[in-house]
Formats: structure tokens, C-alpha cells, sequence
């Protein structure tokens, strides 16, 4: 019984928030690289704030926004020292589908996500 409640709490809870913890796909190399190479970066949209997650170094990461029509509504350059989060607000874009993309010189990476 305790299970149940469980599990019904957790699906109304997921009804009343807009969270993406997508995916990328793409390829992330460390071939490429000569010396220490950084972990792959991970993000997430929740309520309209985007999240990039780094767990290691990563120097000219180029962060992308594009809108279902692939044009680019966000980007950034950034350097990270130390394991940290990156956080873009979303709320400047209208309703709509979107993707994100990583783009450094070992790889891209993308993920879709939604503005509702």
C-alpha cells in the first residue's frame, strides 16, 4: 500500500513540472586529445532554467540554442575550471521545441527538449 502512495505522488509530482533530463546524442571523443581530456557535460531543463552540468576542466565548450527551425536563439562560449553548473535562464523564449547543442573539438553534442 505504501508502494502505491509512492508511486502516485511521484506521478502527480511529474505532472505539475517540465523536466528534461535528456539524452545527447553525438559522439564525445578523447582520441583527439593529447593531454588530460574533459568528461562529456551533461544538462537539463527544469521549469524554464537550463542546467549544464560539468564534472571536470573544459576550455571553449560553445553552448547553442536552436529553435525547431535551426535557427540559433542562444550561444555561449565558456571555460570551466572546476566541476560546476552552468545555469541559462530559458524564460526569453516563447512556447516551443527546441535543441541544445555542445560543440567542442572532441564532439557534439545535441538533446531536444520543449518550452511549454
Amino acid at each position: 500500500m505504501k508502494k502505491l502512495i509512492l508511486f502516485t505522488l511521484l506521478i502527480i509530482a511529474s505532472l505539475y513540472t517540465n523536466n528534461v533530463y535528456a539524452y545527447e546524442e553525438g559522439k564525445w571523443s578523447y582520441e583527439t586529445e593529447r593531454s588530460i581530456a574533459p568528461d562529456r557535460p551533461t544538462g537539463n531543463v527544469t521549469s524554464n532554467i537550463f542546467t549544464t552540468t560539468f564534472t571536470s576542466f573544459i576550455t571553449d565548450l560553445t553552448i547553442q540554442i536552436t529553435n525547431k527551425d535551426n535557427v540559433v536563439v542562444y550561444q555561449e562560449v565558456v571555460n570551466v575550471m572546476t566541476p560546476s553548473e552552468y545555469v541559462i535562464d530559458l524564460n526569453f523564449l516563447p512556447v516551443g521545441e527546441y535543441t541544445y547543442h555542445y560543440i567542442h573539438r572532441c564532439g557534439h553534442l545535441w538533446a531536444d527538449f520543449t518550452i511549454e
